[in-house]
């Protein structure tokens, strides 16, 4: 049998991520951002009409409270069992594939996902396809193959109204209707001006230059609003902070 397995441990990102898909099963993390590291607030089991719901105390089947050890059967031999050991064991049998999902979550932080190899070349979600390909694994659900983990994570992010309003890192252009790839150009043409240029060689990375695109796109593109983040940067940089950071920007809209 060949077996595919992820373990997932995020470390930045607070929204909700559609993390696993195969077939007629979808997993779902929704994760607390904390200071140093990102928490699994819980995690949801979507199989053919029915949500599973695993927080850090309490179960849900279908908004309603349940108890485990719980046990559903689907007819034809297909079957959920959830248990909790002190972490949270959720399998889902099929007739021809005993099991064919297995998931085992800490209630903290880190879970593990294994499917069946008849998942294999159907899988998709922040765990991957399952293609034997590693060059691929950081596609994003728009198709594009990223080189970030946090540009590629957020692709597959939920609005869930609470943690991630936005969408989160790398959507706020999106969700304001700008062009992020014209506000992208602009702001790296200004990190790489004579004010900025070493710093932004020393220091620069895509996340300085992501924050910066999603502040300016925050507001609307006004140029203003980079100034604080510009302003910490070159501090961090141990350079004088720009007292004209108006005059220093270049239109981007």
């Amino acid at each position: 049998k060949q077996w595919y397995q992820r373990r997932v441990a995020i470390t930045a990102g607070g929204c909700t991520y559609l993390v696993f898909v195969c077939g007629d099963v979808r997993v779902f993390a929704d994760h607390r951002l904390k200071k140093a590291s990102t928490e699994t607030k819980s995690l949801r089991i979507d199989y053919g009409v029915d949500s599973y719901l695993m927080d850090q105390k309490l179960l849900y089947l279908n908004d309603q409270k349940v108890t485990a050890p719980l046990q559903k059967d689907y007819g034809n031999d297909n079957m959920i069992d959830i248990d909790d050991t002190g972490e949270y064991i959720l399998t889902l049998n099929k007739a021809n594939a005993k099991p064919f999902l297995v998931i085992t979550w800490d209630k903290v932080s880190t879970y593990t996902i294994e499917a069946h190899g008849s998942c294999k070349g159907r899988t998709s979600g922040m765990c991957g396809s399952w293609n034997d390909n590693a060059k691929d694994d950081f596609i994003g659900s728009d198709g594009k193959l990223w080189k970030l983990p946090e540009r590629f994570g957020v692709t597959w992010a939920v609005d869930d109204n609470t943690d991630c309003p936005l969408g989160g890192f790398g959507k706020v252009c999106e969700k304001a209707g700008i062009d992020e790839d014209v506000v992208r150009a602009k702001v790296i043409a200004l990190l790489s001006g004579a004010k900025l240029k070493d710093c932004y060689v020393a220091m620069g990375d895509e996340v300085i230059v992501q924050n910066l695109v999603d502040d300016m796109c925050s507001c609307g593109g006004a140029q203003t609003c980079v100034c604080p983040a510009l302003g910490k940067f070159a501090e961090r940089c141990k350079k004088e902070k720009s007292t004209d950071c108006d005059s220093a920007l270049i239109p981007l809209l």
